[in-house]
């Protein structure tokens, strides 16, 4: 049964139970300190909820759909909890037992929010698309973000200094490699990392499962990053014993992990292939700095041409097929022919 009330305490403990919480526009519902509502159902809020006090959800399978609108505490005491919209917590999440599942939404953690009781097997699920914002003001110290996915526990530690107000870091937790991890030895995972009115970059323990994330040695993989397509290593570090990367990154960046052998290919790598609109290219140390690149079509026709193109140093370099139409090509560049396919 839905409902829409007004719930509160003054100076005793207040509980109220339902099976299903509805909270219509505009209801001016006001959780005081002491005073929690205890819902086994969905929760449907049309609404902010003010106020200190603590909404208990105890279901096995609950949707929570905030749509964009706040309330100040979630207690976790069921089983899987899953954001059907973007949600607000002024103060934080207890997780006592369950997990969160932010799907494609965005759970964001205002300035004085906190997250306490996460373990191996009571964590925030991430797909990559929806993510956990951390806002905070002036200097962020070391706040864990206990993200995973595929029931993996996959931690990420942030420290950070704002701009002039407040500032945010995003931080979300894929169950796939990195599509540059081509190399070899990588993670079978990687964080996504974004920011925003952040002064400096924005320091980062992530922490991975070596049992289940590693694809090969976990002793050979060093710590990289993506920063606008590019592979990135320095002020990166990868420790094997403790399963951690330390980074320091800037604002947009994806953090994974590959081969130490990063450049050290005896053939050159293209991908994705099929292709959409943005392709990279990684060579291997044998083609010439400043060569030229050049594609043709199914006819052998050169249908685009880059010349005098650097390489060295650069790791993957970003290459724009947007304008091809669809169908099969090939890529020449010194010795080397690679096939492709736009799609």
């Amino acid at each position: 049964m839905k409902r829409a009330f007004y719930a509160f305490a003054c100076c005793f403990f207040f509980h109220l139970s339902y099976g299903q919480l509805y909270i219509e526009p505009a209801s001016g519902l006001h959780l005081q300190k002491g005073s929690y509502i205890s819902v086994q159902g969905d929760v449907f809020s049309r609404d902010n909820i003010t106020g200190d006090g603590s909404l208990h959800l105890n279901g096995s399978n609950q949707q929570l759909d905030l749509n964009g609108f706040s309330l100040p505490f979630v207690t976790l005491l069921g089983d899987k909890v899953h954001l059907i919209s973007h949600a607000s917590l002024s103060l934080g999440i207890d997780f006592q037992k369950g997990n969160l599942f932010t799907n494609d939404n965005m759970l964001l953690l205002h300035e004085d929010a906190r997250i306490t009781g996460t373990t191996d097997q009571h964590f925030i699920h991430t797909n990559g698309v929806g993510r956990v914002r951390k806002e905070f003001r002036n200097q962020l110290n070391s706040f864990t973000i206990p993200v995973g996915s595929e029931r993996s526990f996959r931690p990420v530690v942030i420290s950070a200094k704002s701009g002039n107000g407040i500032g945010y870091v995003e931080v979300a937790n894929r169950s796939e490699r990195n599509h540059l991890a081509t190399t070899g030895d990588h993670l079978k995972t990687y964080w996504v990392i974004h920011s925003n009115n952040v002064d400096g970059p924005v320091n980062v323990v992530a922490k991975y499962n070596a049992a289940s994330d590693v694809e090969g040695e976990n002793s050979s993989l060093a710590g990289v990053a993506a920063v606008s397509g590019r592979i990135v290593s320095e002020k990166i570090s990868l420790n094997a014993s403790s399963s951690s990367i330390t980074a320091s990154v800037q604002r947009n960046a994806e953090l994974f992990a590959m081969s130490q052998k990063i450049g050290s290919i005896s053939r050159p790598l293209m991908y994705p292939n099929p292709v959409t609109t943005v392709a990279y290219l990684q060579l291997p140390s044998d083609v010439t700095d400043n060569a030229s690149l050049v594609v043709m079509d199914a006819n052998g026709r050169a249908v685009m041409r880059v010349n005098q193109m650097r390489f060295k140093g650069l790791g993957p370099v970003a290459i724009s097929l947007s304008s091809l139409a669809n169908g099969y090509y090939r890529l020449k560049i010194g010795q080397y022919t690679i096939p492709f396919v736009k799609q």
